[in-house]
């Protein structure tokens, strides 16, 4: 009994000292990484590049001009089964997690493990949000930890 009792003793060293490593790893990357952060509130506050429209005296449209042909819509306008859709293919786990899923990340970590490269990203549509507006399209470690710091601070405000 002595024996199990030391080595259950044991791994709940090892178990803790690991967490507290765990622990003080992810504190160190949060306070090396949070004050290079941009602040999600500009979010809020985007212009989206419309076209000129140029119309004739009657208020018909004769023409656009421009690069980009955007017309802001809200979410209502969209058809349910479009939303549906996108979310199956992009973030099927939406309305589970809290802006960052967890098993989408864990899954893309094994794929990397076991195979030597970048399979896919684990990112959610909150994640793919804070990369597009506010990072590089760099494929590196150190804008992901940034997306997932963004995403995080997007779900909460």
């Amino acid at each position: 009994m002595s024996h199990l009792l030391r080595t259950s003793r044991l791994f709940a060293w090892l178990f803790l000292t690991g967490l507290s490593v765990a622990v003080i790893v992810t504190s160190g990357f949060y306070l090396y990484l949070r004050p290079g952060l941009p602040p999600v509130h500009q979010l809020l506050d985007i212009k989206l590049q419309t076209p000129l429209r140029v119309y004739s005296k009657d208020n018909r449209l004769i023409a656009e001009f421009g690069e980009k042909r955007r017309a802001p819509i809200t979410i209502e306008q969209i058809p349910t089964i479009q939303l549906q859709v996108f979310m199956a293919a992009e973030d099927a786990r939406f309305y589970e997690h809290f802006g960052v899923d967890i098993k989408g990340l864990a899954r893309a970590a094994i794929e990397l493990v076991s195979t030597g490269e970048i399979q896919s990203g684990g990112s959610t549509i909150t994640m793919q949000v804070a990369k597009n507006y506010f990072l590089s399209r760099d494929r590196t470690f150190i804008r992901k930890f940034n997306e997932i710091l963004l995403a995080l601070q997007i779900e909460r405000e």
